[in-house]
């Protein structure tokens, strides 16, 4: 028996209950939402409409092809962007 599947990417539509989901590698994954879809986490549950075209998501469910029946949608978490130190935002030395 299979688990599920989980598929990121980022929302590109939303009609009704089949939303179109775009992959880091640019291709598409349509996802299926049923009244047993999960919004959310049990930590910190959702609801559908909180998520909106242009967000980053993780889908969970059962995957056919190129479409994936959501048991689970939550928000991805954002990578914390690496703080290195430029050299441009260092002050100019002056001279006099």
């Amino acid at each position: 028996m299979r688990h599920g599947h989980g598929v990121m990417g980022t929302i590109a539509s939303e009609n009704a209950d089949t939303w179109t989901l775009t992959k880091k590698d640019g291709t598409t994954e349509t996802v299926t939402i049923t009244p047993q879809t999960m919004f959310g986490s049990k930590k910190d549950p959702a609801q559908k409409s909180q998520f909106t075209v242009g967000e980053n998501i993780v889908v969970r469910g059962k995957e056919s092809g190129t479409t994936i029946t959501a048991t689970a949608i939550m928000q991805a978490k954002a990578r914390p962007a690496a703080t290195t130190p430029s050299a441009s935002s260092a002050p100019a030395p002056t001279t006099n």
